[in-house]
């Protein structure tokens, strides 16, 4: 039990320091480049995830269809971090991430609407608090260069929200290290050719060392959740783990406030409860 709770408190702490990562790595960067850089460690942990699993073997049983559907579910997983670097690189973390936050909500609504699937009244109460708490969050003015962060965040969002729902339905049955390894490798290529096609690359030069430092912590910290998260799957036993991995929300504002000086008034204060609460009535029921 005290290695569940280990394991999902070393997550919510990686997921909560993440956007603080991505966004010091993003300021000099081309987003397109960065997420790339991002992506090329992603794929690193997933490779030696699978490797030390002993998963690797499933690769040969994956035929052309599956292979297909590996190939677009790494096209999201791209889209997802290409935008959120993007949203990042413009707005605040307190700005983007309570909009990305709202991805479960949205794959509950698309797989109402394309799958004709039941929302029920708990699901629903859940999803307006945390609508209501996201409203909360956003009602400040902003303050920075017009609403490409708003944008992006909403194309992160949709993006996200898409993946999980086609991984729930249209992902071959492989071992999740497996899944992961190839998602990662495709958003990898991918990214790395729309930077080159970009020509996103020649920014490279002007990266400075603490650039490269806090895109390759942002990729460590994205790699060492997902195997945190590996292990606690494994154990099997989630008695605690809902309430720790709902912390991973806030631990997100506090980082922001102590890396970017980002402050919350009382009525963000406010809807980043009602956006927690929310969450955890969303995840308590799945």
């Amino acid at each position: 039990m005290s290695e569940v709770i280990l394991y999902a408190s070393a997550s919510a702490l990686l997921c909560g320091l993440l956007p603080s990562f991505m966004k010091t790595g993003v300021r000099r960067a081309a987003p397109s480049v960065a997420a790339a850089l991002f992506a090329t460690v992603t794929f690193l942990f997933a490779l030696g995830a699978a490797a030390i699993s002993g998963t690797l073997g499933s690769l040969q049983r994956i035929d052309n269809a599956g292979l297909l559907n590996l190939a677009l579910d790494g096209l999201l997983d791209a889209l997802v971090w290409l935008c959120l670097f993007t949203a990042l690189s413009t707005g605040g973390v307190n700005r983007v991430m309570p909009v990305y936050n709202l991805a479960a909500a949205g794959a509950i609504g698309l797989t109402a609407l394309l799958f004709q699937g039941r929302v029920g009244v708990w699901r629903l109460c859940c999803i307006v608090l945390l609508l209501l708490g996201t409203v909360l969050m956003e009602s400040r003015q902003q303050k920075g260069r017009g609403c490409q962060w708003l944008l992006f965040s909403f194309l992160a969002l949709a993006a996200a929200a898409a993946q999980l729902v086609y991984e729930a339905r249209c992902l071959p049955a492989l071992p999740g290290s497996v899944q992961r390894l190839m998602a990662a490798l495709v958003a990898m290529v991918l990214l790395w050719c729309l930077s080159a096609a970009g020509r996103s690359l020649n920014g490279l030069k002007k990266l400075q060392l603490e650039d490269w430092l806090f895109l390759l912590l942002a990729g460590v910290a994205a790699g060492l959740a997902g195997l945190c998260d590996t292990a606690v799957e494994r154990m099997g036993d989630s008695t605690y783990v809902l309430p720790i991995r709902c912390c991973a929300f806030p631990l997100m504002m506090l980082f922001a406030r102590i890396f970017h000086k980002e402050k919350m008034p009382g009525a963000a204060i406010l809807g980043l409860l009602l956006a927690v609460f929310g969450m955890f009535g969303l995840l308590l029921n799945v």
